[in-house]
């Protein structure tokens, strides 16, 4: 009996594990895979301007009702309208909501069917600057949302804020600037690594840029510089064709960069049929918003990268050394020099390695210069591009000088006899002149 209860109460909790464990597990999997509904971000406006922001969702998606309630500062800003997005049906109803104090809040969108939308502009949000607003950043979060599906079905979506930047030109003499670090020479193919740095110390806000440049290259990616602090979003942006034309660096803090900090890090390469042409390319900052929240005019910069077909070396098919004497005295030097074939290769050595048979006859270093040392016979070995081997034989003597040891003793006394009455005969001769 026991046995048989200790199996029920196993399975009972087993079935409770279940019954708990899918339902949580089934709402963590729709939690991760929720469709986005996103705000513009980051407008730049002045104070008393307007501006369009778009409402985009981020996938394809099937509905019949959208609600959205927003919050935002009416002191700096104030939505004048919101209209049908692009990818709205035509039969799709878009209705204002409005406030007790005639403020819009926010929108709903209806239809008597289930509509089927693509990712993209679902709502264009009408908003106006106030000519008294304070300079700075203004979120338009979303404060309600609720999508519906044909049977009344709530879907869970995540809202992104949009947000709006208010500044006004900076007029003092004391503007920021920006070189770029680049190769100047790329090979059609070719990758290589621009950095953005900053010419000096500055506090920016936000940084808009676009990139200009030919044809013959390719932008692979936008990453963020070992200047930026790690909350500070780069993100890149994309024209019509899907190319990056240029980023956006943001912060909901004051980031402060050091002279020659690296914003912004361009990965380029060149195409594959680009051959003996001049490219350049450009970085127009269209908006630099420093940490008072005044913008600040920034000069273009450009690189000017010349892309030229890759040289290949040609194969050395025999080298070897020589020498112009073979024979040499104690205490001379002679150089190695090397023969390549064919002759254009000879640009393409890589190294040369060196030794001798015995150092204690000859050495040779590095730059194959030969130093006698020592009579006798030894061998100097190269080994050229760890490939190909060859060596030269070198004779070492002592200079001529007469050997007292080979004459007999009476003809070495005549000779120094005969020397020492040729000196003292011109001597005498000196001086009776």
């Amino acid at each position: 009996m026991k046995t048989k209860a200790k199996k029920i109460l196993a399975l009972i909790i087993l079935e409770i594990m279940v019954l708990t464990i899918v339902p949580i597990t089934k709402v963590l999997a729709e939690a991760d895979d929720k469709p986005i509904f996103a705000i513009s971000k980051n407008i730049i406006m002045k104070r008393d301007e307007t501006s369009t922001l778009d409402v985009s969702v981020n996938e394809k998606l099937e509905f019949t009702h959208f609600i959205a309630e927003f919050d935002y500062d009416g002191d700096a800003i104030e939505i004048t309208g919101i209209n049908k997005g692009r990818i709205l049906p035509d039969n799709a109803v878009l209705d204002i909501n409005y406030g007790t104090d005639d403020k819009i809040i926010g929108f709903e969108i209806n239809c008597s069917e289930k509509m089927s939308i693509d990712s993209g502009n679902i709502a264009t949000i009408n908003v106006k600057t106030k000519d008294n607003a304070n300079l700075g950043k203004y979120e338009i979060a979303w404060d309600y949302t609720e999508l519906l599906k044909d049977d009344n079905e709530k879907i869970n979506i995540t809202p992104q804020p949009g947000s709006i930047i208010i500044t006004e030109m900076d007029n003092s003499n004391d503007k920021p600037e920006f070189y770029m670090i680049y190769n100047n020479e790329m090979f059609p193919g070719g990758e290589q690594t621009i950095e953005l740095k900053a010419d000096d110390k500055m506090e920016i806000n936000y940084i808009g840029a676009n990139f200009l440049y030919d044809d013959n290259m390719n932008i692979l990616e936008v990453t963020k510089g070992n200047g930026l602090p790690e909350d500070t979003q780069i993100i890149p942006s994309y024209n019509e064709g899907g190319k990056i034309d240029g980023f956006s660096i943001s912060s909901d803090t004051v980031i402060n960069l050091n002279k020659n900090d690296t914003l912004a890090n361009i990965k380029v390469k060149a195409l594959e049929n680009t051959e003996n042409e001049k490219t350049t390319f450009s970085i127009d900052t269209n908006w630099l918003i420093q940490g008072n929240w005044k913008a600040a005019n920034v000069k273009n910069i450009t690189a000017e990268i010349e892309i030229e077909p890759k040289v290949t070396p040609p194969s050395i098919e025999k080298a070897y050394i020589i020498i112009k004497r073979n024979e040499l005295f104690v205490g001379e030097k002679e150089q190695v020099q090397v023969v390549v074939e064919p002759e254009n290769a000879a640009n393409f050595i890589e190294k040369i390695e060196y030794s001798s048979s015995d150092p204690t006859i000859a050495t040779v270093d590095e730059n194959g210069i030969i130093k006698a040392i020592n009579p006798g016979k030894v061998k100097i070995n190269a080994i050229i591009n760890d490939q190909f081997t060859s060596e030269v034989e070198v004779t070492v003597t002592n200079p001529d000088i007469p050997n007292t040891g080979d004459m007999p003793i009476t003809l070495f006394i005549s000779m120094m006899a005969i020397s020492l009455v040729g000196i003292i005969s011109i001597t005498i001769v000196n001086r009776k002149n």
